[in-house]
């Protein structure tokens, strides 16, 4: 298994069939062998961003807020416009959270853009309760202590299942296609992988992303690398280009309409508001529908 505060044991709120248990890949991989290697092989995209006006948030992180009770108006939400795609990303975070703005864009724009374009909002927050992050209706969120480019791309990785191999079924790990790819391996990528097939797939995504990105492969890490061969070539071989560097956003998600980050009884004077946000997209984008699911990512399951 992925090592001290690398498995973010996710449990999923929806989630598939319990994967058949197989052995854990000999020898362990630590989380920090590939994240600390694979941040230099994703490159940023060039950004530049704008605060959204005063009193606003989108909808879907006021609920996140209320969810976990908090003040919607802790939020700060921002339009992050990078180069690669027409239509920018709204994200918000909590003021309080230990990950500034900046960090946020950095790290989200080094997924490659058809990644991206399956993820609806980013959202960080400095406490999400007993989760460290969460994937739901295209969304991801991540908790500040958790905040790392390899729990970014287990979340990713969820979007992806859920959402961008629709043609086969959604997850996509639980089709025939994966289970019958994940039989011929004899092990795992790591314990957790082994919950379910939803985890199986968000486990082995980081593995494949390495396997894709670095050069050498994920042989110079993990000499055993075979064993999970079927698993993270078929990750590869089914997204394609989809997690490949180069090229524009023709897709995305539609984005959650701006509410007030007010109480309905709080007496708020309109001065108190900005323009209103537009969230519209463009005409040349192709709006990819949202899939109703949601993935929880418990922090009491960190091993």
């Amino acid at each position: 298994m992925i090592v001290p505060k690398s498995l973010l044991a996710l449990a999923p709120v929806i989630a598939g069939v319990a994967a058949q248990s197989k052995q854990v890949i000999s020898p362990e991989l630590s989380r920090n062998q590939i994240y600390d290697r694979i941040m230099n092989h994703m490159p940023p995209t060039q950004s530049h961003w704008d605060q959204w006006g005063s009193g606003w948030i989108f909808e879907d992180c006021a609920n996140f807020a209320k969810e976990r009770g908090q003040n919607p108006a802790d939020y700060e939400v921002f339009n992050v416009h990078y180069t690669d795609c027409s239509e920018p990303w709204i994200m918000c975070r909590h003021k309080a959270a230990k990950v500034d703005q900046i960090r946020m864009i950095d790290y989200f724009g080094r997924l490659p853009v058809r990644v991206r374009q399956h993820v609806k909002h980013f959202i960080v927050s400095y406490d999400i309760g007993p989760a460290a992050g969460l994937y739901w209706g295209g969304n991801i969120a991540l908790d500040d202590d958790s905040f790392d480019m390899y729990v970014l791309m287990h979340e990713a990785s969820h979007a992806l299942d859920f959402s961008a191999l629709r043609q086969w079924g959604s997850p996509f790990s639980e089709t025939s296609q994966w289970k019958n790819e994940w039989a011929k391996d004899s092990r795992i990528p790591t314990g957790y992988a082994g919950t379910n097939w939803v985890e199986n797939f968000g486990e082995i995504g980081p593995i494949g992303l390495f396997d894709r990105y670095v050069p050498g492969g994920i042989g110079q890490i993990q000499p055993n690398w075979n064993q999970i061969f079927h698993q993270y070539a078929t990750y590869q071989g089914y997204l394609g280009d989809t997690i490949n560097y180069g090229g524009t956003c023709g897709s995305r998600m539609g984005n959650s309409q701006p509410v007030s980050m007010y109480a309905r009884s709080a007496k708020v004077s309109a001065a108190a508001f900005g323009e209103l946000p537009d969230v519209s997209l463009g005409s040349n984008i192709t709006v990819i529908e949202p899939v109703n699911a949601k993935v929880v990512c418990d922090k009491t399951h960190l091993h």
